[in-house]
């Protein structure tokens, strides 16, 4: 507060008399600014993307007038089509300025910060605003508004709401409440399916007022707490009582939420040397992270939980781009993003049926909301034909299962899903042994990655995918003691596989000619999916794609193309796409953008795509079936590169390097395991807890020996 207080009383007096911006990062803020740990703005009133606050329960962008909870939708099937259900904002509130308005981003302990010389009083008052959605207590939403000011007994701050309009999701009504509090109880207006379930949302907020009288220097607390009837018999009572609890414990409400941040940030990623690069990783994390948790198994969309971008609905964005740095890092996110999958089963094989031809197993959807079942707007044939998905799914479960261990999850939770998506593929494959007398085994009229075409033969990548879920789909049943269908293995040997051996490339799909396409494609078979190609053939599915991919595209691609020329040790060529992989992310807070002229905003799918180029890419970092195998290099201009809480089989270690040497130190042990590290020599080295193995930079592979 004392910071605060001399700040806002010398420096900011002058300038707003002065009418400077304030450009110099506030004291208190600039070692956290320069370690990335907050990113600044000077004057958040300028033309920027605001950032958001969220605990993966719900979220709020800032200054919006509303907040989205998870799992709440409103809206039916493809037709409305299903969308976030929107809640008003009771803490969308300012206070008038016409003075300069710093404000932080605060990544590492989920808050953001503004300060205001409010304006129409008979002295200078100076307000710090601080708005967080609490980590443990997920329904807690918060604002805090420091005041300072002397001269005066007393001020007046207007305060100025942006609760907007009544939702036209839900049809809310006010109930009795204790005085200063309004709660508010209704159910979504419109199911996902007919005769589904109408989810109650209840909140209770501080009655905010037209403006506060303070008499001295204090903090005054906003809370709201958010409750549904997805995790509460009694969501109106359940949501007094949190709101009642913040309140009580009103002081002490930001260190605990500071407190289970804290416990998140034990894995991430470090980057010395490269401030720009330490900034949009950091963002991109808390991007993903505060858009989704383990005990709230929802998903994620394009435009994470704060945004209504995409309806909020889950695609492939989850599991190919924004999951696998998830599960390195936070393996039980992981699992509730896998967990929302296998609880819509039942959506995915009544997808399967809903076809002419029948098809047999689970057909996920390639949209998908509440219930599961396909949630695509009618006008889009993605929903028909973009069937990769479901491949997506099953390849996630198996870096799941190569991650973890896990075999009693497999049993319950992944084994399912990949049976399901095995007998999917056999029944969508046609045979045309005229064109391939080899292998020829069709997958017809698709949509591939690339959604520039339609109506498309074996797309490469989805017949891969395929593939790649026959085969898991038989090595998990061994697993599990399952019999396992024959046809599996016996389609997965037959699909085609299409290689252009004059060009030395894979053609996108039967009868692709160059023509532009709109994202990576193709070039996901090298990273993530690890198909066999010789360096050659790599090397030209990067070149030839890299020329005729849209630079109008989504934000992703760029990432998969800097990780393949690392991976083919072309450091000079990965340079340029590495750093063209976080050009959307938008100065000052690190908003991503859909495309670099805009899109959906906050584009988280574009923020996963980018940190697997800091958690796979140059780390070298690939989960295997005969272990974890690193092999890291520094991006140009970084010094040290560390990624710390890397989960492995029950356990966690940090992989620390520099140009020549790398340093792996096991900081959590697992009672299932235990870890060592087989060097470029082929010696092992055991992993003991806090004890650093030094090692050359190189290659080496981490081995995981059950220890029950």
């Amino acid at each position: 507060a004392h910071s605060f207080a001399s700040l806002m009383t010398a420096a900011c007096v002058l300038l707003a008399l002065l009418g400077v911006v304030a450009a110099t990062v506030p004291s208190d803020w600039a070692d956290r600014v320069a370690q990335s740990q907050m990113l600044y703005a000077d004057d958040d009133r300028k033309n920027v993307l605001l950032p958001y606050v969220g605990n993966g329960f719900s979220a709020w962008f800032v200054d919006n007038d509303g907040v989205y909870v998870s799992g709440v939708f409103n809206g039916f099937l493809d037709k409305a089509p299903s969308h976030r259900a929107r809640v008003p904002a009771p803490l969308s509130i300012t206070v008038p300025t016409n003075s300069p308005r710093p404000a932080a981003l605060d990544i590492e302990r989920g808050v953001y910060y503004r300060r205001s010389i409010v304006s129409g009083t008979s002295v200078p008052v100076f307000v710090e605003q601080r708005w967080y959605f609490h980590r443990e207590n997920a329904s807690i939403f918060a604002m805090e508004m420091q005041v300072n000011f002397t001269g005066a007994a007393s001020v007046s701050i207007p305060l100025q709401s942006n609760s907007g309009k009544p939702s036209a999701d839900i049809s809310f009504q006010n109930i009795p409440s204790p005085e200063g509090t309004t709660v508010i109880n209704g159910s979504i207006d419109t199911p996902e399916v007919n005769g589904g379930e109408l989810v109650v949302v209840a909140m209770a907020s501080a009655s905010v007022p037209a403006s506060v009288t303070v008499t001295g220097n204090t903090t005054l607390y906003f809370f709201a707490a958010i409750r549904t009837s997805l995790e509460s018999a009694s969501p109106a009572a359940d949501a007094l009582s949190d709101y009642q609890y913040a309140v009580a414990h009103s002081s002490g409400m930001l260190a605990t939420h500071i407190a289970a941040w804290a416990d998140i940030w034990q894995s991430g990623v470090e980057i010395v040397g490269r401030p720009d690069v330490a900034a949009v990783t950091n963002a991109s994390m808390y991007a993903i992270l505060s858009s989704v948790r383990a005990d709230r198994p929802f998903s994620l969309s394009p435009g994470g939980l704060p945004s209504n971008g995409y309806n909020g609905h889950s695609f492939w964005d989850c599991e190919t781009w924004m999951y696998p740095s998830v599960l390195l890092l936070h393996p039980d996110v992981a699992a509730s993003l896998l967990l929302y999958r296998f609880n819509r089963l039942e959506g995915a094989h009544e997808k399967a049926q809903s076809y002419p031809q029948k098809y047999a197993g689970a057909m996920f959807p390639w949209e998908s909301a509440f219930t599961g079942e396909e949630v695509c707007p009618t006008w889009a044939g993605t929903g028909l034909r973009e069937q990769h998905i479901s491949g997506d799914i099953a390849f996630a479960v198996k870096q799941y299962w190569l991650a973890t261990g896990d075999l009693a999850w497999l049993k319950a939770v992944g084994y399912p899903i990949v049976q399901g998506v095995a007998d999917f593929w056999v029944s969508r494959v046609t045979p045309d042994p005229k064109t391939f007398p080899h292998a020829n085994l069709s997958i017809n009229d698709v949509i591939p990655p690339d959604e520039f075409h339609d109506h498309v033969d074996n797309s490469v990548y989805t017949n891969v995918v395929a593939m790649y879920s026959l085969q898991f789909a038989t090595e998990a049943a061994a697993l599990v003691g399952a019999a396992a269908d024959p046809l599996w293995n016996d389609v997965a040997s037959r699909l085609v596989i299409l290689f252009d051996p004059v060009l030395g490339i894979h053609p996108e799909y039967q009868g692709y000619k160059n023509e532009t396409i709109k994202q990576a494609d193709v070039v996901l078979l090298g990273f993530p999916l690890g198909f066999n190609m010789t360096a050659d053939v790599r090397r030209n599915d990067l070149l030839y794609y890299a020329r005729v991919t849209s630079p109008d595209g989504p934000a992703m691609t760029w990432g998969m193309h800097a990780i393949g020329f690392v991976d083919l040790e072309d450091y000079t060529e990965a340079e340029g796409l590495f750093n063209r992989s976080f050009a959307n992310a938008q100065a000052p807070f690190q908003v991503w953008t859909e495309t670099p002229s805009g899109g959906t905003a906050n584009f988280i799918t574009g923020a996963g795509g980018y940190l697997q180029t800091v958690t796979f890419g140059y780390p070298g970092i690939r989960l295997q079936a005969d272990g974890l195998r690193i092999k890291p290099v520094l991006p140009q201009g970084a010094t040290r590169l560390a990624v710390r809480g890397v989960r492995y089989f029950g356990a966690s270690f940090r992989l620390d390097y520099t140009s020549d040497i790398m340093l792996i130190t096991l900081t959590t042990a697992s009672s299932q395991s235990t870890l060592s590290i087989v060097d470029s020599t082929g010696t092992s080295h055991p992993l003991v807890l806090g004890q650093a193995v030094k090692l050359a930079v190189g290659q080496a592979l981490i081995v995981a020996k059950s220890s029950l």
